[in-house]
């Protein structure tokens, strides 16, 4: 098992709550780790032009174009994608 060499740094508090923001219990934080961590080795500047997969998480713009505000759905996002496109959640 090969150890990380990365240096650790501390989460901004601005992204503190992510890891807790799903009401379902069985989605945990470490779970969404996981998943990126197999999806994308945690690598924001992935590109899969041939899958058309971009980013930490592998979006498509075909999926993501549906997470946007409304207003900006009916165009698909390409790549590549600022954080407040990345990071937009529909308010309650």
């Amino acid at each position: 098992m090969e150890l990380s060499t990365r240096v650790r740094r501390p989460l901004p508090s601005r992204d503190r709550a992510a890891g807790t923001a799903c009401a379902a219990p069985q989605v945990s934080p470490a779970l969404v780790a996981a998943m990126l961590k197999t999806e994308s080795d945690f690598d924001p500047h992935l590109s899969d032009p041939a899958a058309d997969e971009y980013g930490i998480a592998r979006w498509t713009s075909r999926v993501l174009r549906y997470y946007l505000p409304p207003g900006r759905q009916d165009r698909g996002p390409r790549p590549p994608l600022d954080a407040g496109t990345s990071r937009h959640r529909p308010r309650p």
